[in-house]
């Protein structure tokens, strides 16, 4: 998958009207009403009305439910930036959310106010129903608080949505520095292929090393496999993740105390939903290697693997 962050960033480091063309900015957008999201109790009553509206999107993914990004907010990011998270009502209907905040970063040993996506994700930008009334929406409304921020980003976007061309389109009309930054990211596809037809279409050299290393394994003791999800999962198996991460080559990824707040308060709003899935590979009990991902009806995606 491809994926494209975005810089807005005005040439003189000061925010500059966006000059869109007018048919830009009435189009699709005069009914629509922007309200700001700026405390975790009102972040916290949205999880049923964005359950529903995620549910209703074609840009659906793990790092863009409610859960994920509350987590996120309240352990981590919450304490150096403010929520800025904007809702999009057409009429009373609700058709689209942006998880946004604000915070101060450097550059170049410039400060500058940016303001972007919650959390760490994958997978970044707005929940929509309809691009064509949301996106106007958004742009009418950071130029009407252009004051209140100096840098807009928007980080890893499907480079072949159409939510991600429109953005560019509407980033490009503002006449101000627009940044495209494309990165490539890989997803192991999920098939239904059995582990023999796998294994013979695996190269020789491939074969070799496999047998080889299955062999050193069985020496060491008894191994085993285990997979754990929904409630066969229990918060001793991240237990297991962290204590696997605390000798391995990325030791901040789990080790730190608000990340393992993170996970902890993530593990509790998605027990009921089955999304999370941890294996561990296991010599004599010891967990010596750990997969952690999301399984949801939409896709698998890998969390973290050592």
């Amino acid at each position: 998958m491809v994926v494209i962050t975005f810089d807005r960033v005005c040439g003189d480091g000061h925010n500059q009207d966006y000059n869109l063309p007018l048919a830009i900015q009435m189009s699709n957008s005069e009914n629509i009403t922007v309200t700001r999201i700026e405390t975790l109790n009102q972040f916290e009553d949205l999880r049923e009305i964005w359950s529903n509206l995620l549910a209703q999107s074609s840009h659906r993914d793990i790092f863009l439910t409610w859960e994920w990004l509350f987590a996120w907010w309240k352990n981590i990011d919450q304490f150096e930036n403010q929520l800025w998270i904007l809702l999009f009502h057409e009429g009373e209907r609700l058709i689209g959310i942006a998880p946004l905040m604000l915070g101060k970063k450097k550059r170049l040993s410039i400060p500058f106010r940016w303001l972007g996506n919650i959390g760490n994700c994958d997978i970044g930008g707005m929940i929509t129903l309809d691009s064509d009334k949301t996106m106007p929406a958004l742009f009418n409304y950071l130029q009407e608080h252009k004051n209140q921020w100096d840098v807009f980003e928007f980080s890893e976007l499907n480079s072949d949505s159409l939510f991600t061309q429109q953005f560019i389109q509407f980033a490009n009309a503002s006449q101000n520095f627009v940044y495209i930054h494309e990165n490539q990211h890989f997803y192991i596809p999920l098939t239904d292929v059995s582990w023999d037809d796998y294994y013979n279409n695996l190269s020789k050299n491939m074969k070799h090393n496999l047998k080889r290393r299955m062999k050193r394994l069985a020496e060491m003791g008894d191994v085993k496999f285990n997979k754990y999800i929904g409630e066969t999962l229990q918060w001793q198996h991240f237990e297991q993740v962290f204590a696997v991460n605390k000798n391995s080559h990325f030791p901040q990824t789990y080790q730190p105390e608000r990340q393992q707040a993170f996970h902890r308060e993530m593990f509790e709003l998605m027990r009921e939903k089955g999304w999370i899935q941890i294996e561990t590979l296991t010599v004599n009990e010891r967990p010596i290697a750990f997969q952690y991902g999301f399984v949801t009806k939409i896709a698998m995606k890998i969390g973290g693997a050592e």
